[in-house]
């Protein structure tokens, strides 16, 4: 009988540091445009997303560089300089052409997000804010419809 329980005890154990070790981290969010993944705090290039139709350039205070945003047909990139290079800080959608990765977009119904992305939101009046590690999905809702969609990273290193 001891030795059966041990068997046991010994089997929960392995059991329990595979489970312990498995990997619940859950990646940031980030999208995929244009058939390329465009990540938060990523170095940015023009030459991976498609053409854009607009951009401007303003001075970055903190960091003594240059802040970039970029007009695309269906969202806005925008990017801060530091040591001569520009990295994404987020991503507002502007068309309903363009989804998230799991497939919300503007004028799709908050309830239908919630569903997709869960309750473990914050919310702020109509503002719904998902955290991941260092970045941030911000959902605008008005009687349920998704006015305004941004990724945007929640602190520059």
């Amino acid at each position: 009988m001891k030795r059966k329980m041990k068997k046991i005890v010994s089997l929960l154990i392995i059991l329990l540091l595979v489970v312990g070790c498995g990997n619940n981290k859950k990646e940031d969010f980030y999208l995929n445009y244009n058939g390329k993944d465009m990540k938060l705090d990523m170095a940015y290039s023009v030459n991976n997303y498609g053409k854009y139709k607009d951009s401007f350039e303003s001075e970055n205070c903190a960091f003594g560089d240059r802040d970039v945003t970029y007009i695309y047909d269906d969202i806005e990139v925008e990017t801060y300089g530091k040591n001569n290079e520009l990295y994404v800080y987020s991503i507002r959608f502007t068309s309903q052409d363009v989804k998230t990765n799991e497939k919300i977009g503007l004028y799709d119904s908050m309830t239908e997000a919630i569903k997709v992305y869960g309750n473990d939101y914050e919310k702020n009046d109509n503002k719904y804010t998902y955290r991941h590690n260092k970045t941030s999905l911000i959902f605008i809702a008005n009687n349920d419809i998704i006015e305004s969609i941004e990724y945007r990273l929640d602190n520059i290193d």
